[in-house]
């Protein structure tokens, strides 16, 4: 009997379309995500190969994951589906063993599931194949086919996690008879899966968390987080240890809770009723003694539309309290809470530290955690709804009603959008609950009114109108369920993929519309407002659709119903459908007028043709003589109200080249209009292509070596209409902040607008191209690492903006005046600059203080107060430490200025710092195990007015070594001053942790510190790491004294340019000969240690002090630019320590009881340690001063 039913389960499977529905959704997605870049499923991209085993093993993970819920429709209906179809009566009176029964409907479903799932390692493979042949991408981003690659993820995960999932949906169904039970349980398991993705790393004991995952994802992400690239493709992920248990603990579980259920089912078809079996021949005792005498209430018939409508309502009001009554569902939306509570209740900021709960983050939150959930609930219960009456076997009686179809459609679509709104009023009070229970009362109504019912709630109807439009036409819901969410993910990024990326493609999104504390919606709700207002045509157009096609009756054949849905198709509802159509077509125009004629709307495709088109065209101009800018003379006028701008400016130009010039090359930003331009006495403009902004002009008289000349340019940026995206975000009503790259005009031929990913260079055909030029090319020492867009200049600014704005440039401020109704604002530098400078305007406010002689101003948003007294205590000591340390602050003034979260970094101009309301200025730093990031980033902003703004490096490799990597360490030196060390050693395990993650996504070749090419993770994280390390080992004085004689020598010098070799020679001239083999390990070398401390035992001594015995590993490896180590001889000073906890001001705090540097030759080595108190823990770099692949098993405890 087992083996019939098995195989009775196959064949029915084999005959479904949603078999092969299925089937495809996850291949053609996976096969996408291998043979483009525009899908991207985990990382594939850069040094990464596309079918390297880590990353099929990301991507069967991620699918396996997300497919929870195909594996819920799989595994939940083979019991119901016999109590679906009422033949369990039938069924169930044959004599077969309830073994055989469950065993054989659950593994026939179960070898049916993990089959669906063999499209996805089958998708990537002939993705490999297929792709370099049609061209697509080139054969050297694959690697050749390894078996074990594509098995091992299969076996290590598709296996056993469709066994888990499915045993629990098999028996969840199997005991409820419901499968709202398995669309709760689909539920759970998305919130466990998201809530490991996003947690596992903030935990502890990443072990625990490896194990408690029932995916297996963190526990893959912890085996490889610190993989490089050369690991990542080619090695396979080892089924051993926490992965071998965690697959071990979840295939068992799934085993009891499927043995559970196995002892649980009765082969019966007596109802259950809390343990009593009702007895029929009572309830007709019952009804034979009843008498019944009744009034009829007289019934008036009407079928008017006004009764009409009320029916509908009542009907959708009847099906609203139903599901909302439903118990999955009640769980699904505690399920989507906890999510939500959990993500939203410590309000994360930069380096873990706390932000306020302002109004628009919880929105964030509440985006980024709970969309997921209602578009399940949406997905789920529209089948639940459009099926129901068939469900429950009345949907004859109601086929049979004298009602329209509209009124059917109408109600579940009413009660759709109850359930919509009740969500939406339920996460409102969530989000309001958490501000409250932080003691937040600044409750921004209006923005939650705005965002929650006026944005995301028609999003929703919009996919909730799809869903029951697509399961009215679907076979069974089922089916229905699979088109909805692969309509899904044609959104996400099948329209991405095949180059439709305007939104009118995308039924039922809009346009972004950020907010911001300054800016509010600014400009945005225009372009939304217009598209909500066609996706309502689009509605009515798909409900009159749907109430044609409404499923009434027996034969519901294509065939019948598209002629009965041509009979409905006259009268009023043709004329309802003609007009949404016309409306439709008429409110389409004017969004594709705005956003393709008054804008440019450009697709990703064509974004990258035109910087193809850019180099081809104008690369042979790249390197020809060109003047420089020595000063910069402007009137810039800020229109924020209309979000325009026009400036007229004057640049005097040098003629720096050994040969003359017959033309100047001028480089505009696509949304400058250049009005005028003319460069000494006469000059014509010979080329002008607005579409890439390069012009051509043509000197009247040659400029001849060491000439100077005028150029008078006038411009403009005009912003007209509304935008497919989020358009300009520079120029806006209340947070302007621009700076010259951007508008103003850049002479020459600048390689930084090129194509840059290295795989599409390949793609279309350009050579490659080094991220920077090597530290002995003289030409590009002419240029600072800002690119060739001068060097020292002087500056002087006229900026007006409306009256009640402020608006500010680099310099001193000379004088302000009102003047027509616009406040007008005179800059001036007191001393050359950089050419690279912003302009700001916003309602501001402003706290003033002094240090010494310098001005210092932080200009704020209202009502963001929170940490303006820690941003000037912050810039009092970084100056203070920066003077006495390095040499005198250039200028008399220095201001920190807020401007709208469009992006999130702070800035650092000459006197200027502009700094996002994102990151700083709604911080919440009342707990003080948290990293200080304000002082931190203040910190660091301000060291680039040395480190950039006084000493440049040229454009050459190792450039960052001097600017970033210096602002880090000036940044800490100041905050461990303030905080001390503890909180040091925490912000540098954050550093550290970033780096050794950021080499697995290097898109080409991970260079030394002393070559850095304007990589993040290498001169932010690893230069902390690396800088920090350096003071530790050969003093904080000897590092500043070096960095102050770099200063004097270098400070405001003419090109050539500094380079990272003539800063080495600096630290090497202050690092003892000891220590000289750190400095080539730290900064020439890639150079990382396993180091691991193994066992720690104490004992007694007699005069009461400990003997602390500590052993352990290390080794020293040299790695390549791709990861691959060597490894490395060991004779290296390494600290070793021990250590205990005190109270420190009521709280716990680590105490180094013994911390002396060891010179370590033995990669085992063995210490013998004496202590005065009891120590708690020992370990060798303890503090993570080094670059240790493995940093969490530095320290271990002590036994004894």
């Amino acid at each position: 009997m087992f083996k019939d039913i098995f195989l009775f389960e196959l064949r029915y499977r084999a005959r479904r379309l949603a078999t092969y529905l299925y089937f495809m959704l996850f291949f053609l997605l996976v096969f996408f995500a291998t043979v483009s870049d525009q899908v991207v499923i985990g990382t594939q991209l850069g040094n990464l190969l596309r079918n390297s085993p880590s990353a099929i093993f990301s991507t069967i993970a991620i699918m396996n994951a997300f497919g929870i819920m195909v594996i819920s429709a799989i595994m939940s209906t083979p019991v119901y589906r016999d109590f679906d179809h009422n033949v369990h009566p039938l069924l169930y009176s044959y004599p077969m063993k309830k073994r055989a029964y469950l065993a054989g409907r659950f593994l026939g479903s179960y070898v049916y599931a993990i089959l669906v799932f063999v499209s996805i390692p089958l998708a990537i493979y002939l993705g490999s194949i297929i792709a370099p042949a049609a061209g697509w991408l080139e054969a050297s981003r694959f690697d050749s086919f390894r078996l074990m690659a594509y098995l091992s993820p299969y076996m290590m995960l598709i296996i056993p996690n469709t066994f888990f999932l499915g045993a629990v949906f098999f028996s969840l169904v199997s005991m409820k008879k419901r499968m709202v039970y398995s669309y709760l349980g689909s539920i759970l398991f998305l919130v466990l899966y998201v809530w490991a993705a996003s947690h596992y790393m903030k935990l502890d004991s990443k072990e625990m968390a490896a194990l408690l995952d029932p995916f297996g994802m963190a526990t893959f992400f912890t085996t490889t987080q610190y993989w490089t690239p050369a690991e990542i493709n080619t090695q396979l992920i080892p089924l051993s240890g926490a992965f071998l248990l965690n697959r071990v603990i979840w295939v068992s579980l799934g085993a009891l809770i499927l043995a559970f259920a196995f002892w649980r089912f009765k082969l019966v078809t007596v109802t259950e009723n809390g343990g009593r079996k009702s007895s029929v021949k009572a309830v007709v005792e019952d009804v034979d003694d009843m008498k019944v005498n009744v009034d009829l209430p007289k019934v008036k018939i009407s079928h008017s539309s006004v009764n009409h409508i009320k029916q509908m309502l009542s009907l959708g009001w009847i099906d609203f309290t139903t599901v909302v009554k439903d118990l999955p569902f009640i769980g699904m939306v505690v399920a989507g809470l906890v999510l939500f509570f959990n993500s939203a209740i410590s309000v994360t900021g930069v380096y873990d530290g706390s932000n306020y709960p302002v109004t628009y983050l919880l929105l964030e939150y509440l985006r980024g955690n709970f969309i997921l959930i209602m578009l399940i609930i949406i997905t789920f219960y529209s089948g639940e709804l459009v099926w129901r009456e068939r469900g429950y076997k009345i949907d004859q009686i109601m086929d049979s009603l004298p009602l329209p179809n509209w009124l059917y459609t109408g109600s579940k679509l009413w009660a759709m959008l109850l359930i919509l709104l009740l969500m939406s009023v339920i996460l409102m009070i969530s989000c309001l609950s958490i501000q409250i229970y932080h003691g937040f009362f600044d409750l921004n109504i209006p923005l939650y009114l705005s965002n929650i019912f006026s944005e995301q709630l028609p999003v929703f109807f919009g996919f909730a109108v799809l869903a029951i439009f697509i399961q009215t036409l679907a076979s069974n819901k089922f089916t229905g369920h699979v088109i909805v969410m692969f309509y899904y993910i044609i959104i996400a990024f099948g329209f991405d993929f095949i180059g439709l990326q305007h939104k009118l493609w995308q039924f039922p999104l809009t346009p972004p519309s950020p907010y911001s504390d300054m800016n509010s919606f600014g400009h945005f709700l225009v372009g939304v407002r217009w598209y909500q207002l066609a996706w309502l045509f689009m509605m009515v157009i798909i409900f009159v659709i749907t109430t044609m096609f409404w499923k009434r009756g027996f034969n519901l054949s294509l065939r019948n119903r598209l002629r009965v849905a041509g009979a409905h198709f006259k009268g009023g509802t043709r004329a309802v459908f003609l007009f949404a159509v016309a409306g439709f077509i008429a409110v389409g125009g004017y969004i594709v007028y705005n956003t393709t004629v008054l804008n440019r709307f450009v697709t990703n495709k064509q974004g990258e043709k035109n910087l193809v088109s850019y180099e081809k065209t104008y690369k042979k101009y790249e390197g020809i003589p060109q003047p420089k800018v020595k000063a910069a003379n402007l009137n810039v006028e800020i229109y924020p109200d209309q979000r325009n701008l026009v400036v007229n400016g004057t640049f005097k130009l040098k003629n720096e080249t050994h040969d003359p010039i017959d033309s100047v090359h001028v480089l505009l930003s696509e949304s400058v209009q250049l009005e005028s331009c003319r460069i000494g006495d006469t000059s014509e403009i010979v080329l002008a292509d607005t579409q890439q902004g390069y012009y051509v002009v043509k000197l009247s008289e040659r400029l001849i070596p060491g000439q100077s000349v005028d150029m008078l340019f006038s411009l403009k940026v005009v912003n007209s209409g509304f935008t497919d995206d989020r358009g300009m975000v520079t120029i806006v009503e209340n947070g302007t902040f621009f700076n010259n790259m951007g508008f103003l005009p850049v002479i020459g031929y600048q390689s930084g607008r090129e194509l840059q990913e290295v795989n599409k260079r390949k793609k279309y055909g350009l050579p490659p191209k080094g991220r920077m030029a090597p530290r002995t090319d003289s030409v590009a020492l002419q240029s600072t690492y800002l690119g060739a867009i001068g060097d020292w200049i002087d500056f002087e600014a006229t900026v007006s903006t409306k009256e009640g704005q402020i608006a500010i440039a680099p310099g001193r401020l000379v004088r302000d005046w009102v003047e027509n109704g616009r406040h007008y604002f005179h800059y001036k530098m007191d001393r050359p600059i950089l050419n690279f400078y912003a302009f700001l305007s916003a309602d501001y406010e402003v706290q003033a203080d002094r240090w010494n002689d310098v001005d210092l101003k932080v200009y704020y948003h209202k009502g963001h107060e929170y940490n303006i007294d820690k941003m000037m205590e912050a810039m009092k000591a970084s100056l203070d430490y920066f003077t006495k340390n390095y040499s005198p602050f250039q200028h008399k003034e220095l201001r920190i200025v807020e401007f709208p979260r469009y992006s999130s970094f702070a800035q650092s101009f000459p006197t200027t710092i502009p700094y996002s309301e994102s990151i700083g200025f709604i911080a919440n730093l009342e707990d003080e195990e948290d990293i200080d990031y304000v002082y931190y980033v203040t910190a660091h902003e301000i060291a680039h007015q040395w480190w950039a703004h006084q000493v440049v490096g040229g454009n050459v490799q190792g450039a960052t070594l001097m600017s970033e990597a210096l602002a880090q360490y000036s940044a800490l030196m100041v905050m461990e001053k303030r905080y001390g060390k503890d909180q040091m050693r925490k912000f540098l395990k954050h550093e550290l942790d970033n780096y050794l993650r950021g080499r697995r996504t290097e898109m080409e070749k991970e260079q030394p510190l002393i070559l850095c090419e304007n990589q993040n993770y290498i001169h932010y994280n690893k230069g902390s790491v690396v800088m920090y390390a350096l003071q530790d080992y050969i003093g904080e004085e000897n590092v500043n004294a070096a960095l102050a004689a770099y200063l004097r020598d270098w400070a405001y010098k003419a090109p050539p340019f500094s380079t990272s070799e003539h800063f080495m020679e600096y630290i090497y001239g202050h690092t003892p000969d000891s220590l000289r083999y750190l400095v080539h390990d730290m900064f020439e070398a890639i150079t990382v240690y396993d180091i691991k401390a193994r066992e720690a035992e104490m004992e007694q001594l007699e005069d009461g002090r400990y003997r602390v015995t500590l052993t352990g590993d290390v080794q020293k490896f040299y790695a390549d630019s791709l990861g691959n180590e060597t490894p490395a001889s060991l004779n290296d000073w390494i600290d070793v320590g021990v250590m205990t906890t005190r109270r420190v001001d009521g709280k716990k705090k680590n105490v180094a009881l013994y911390m002396q540097k060891h010179r370590i030759s033995s990669p085992n080595p063995t210490f013998e340690i004496i202590v005065d108190e009891k120590p708690e823990t020992a370990g060798i770099d303890p503090y993570n001063k080094l670059v240790d692949r493995h940093s969490d098993n530095n320290t271990v405890k002590i036994k004894g």
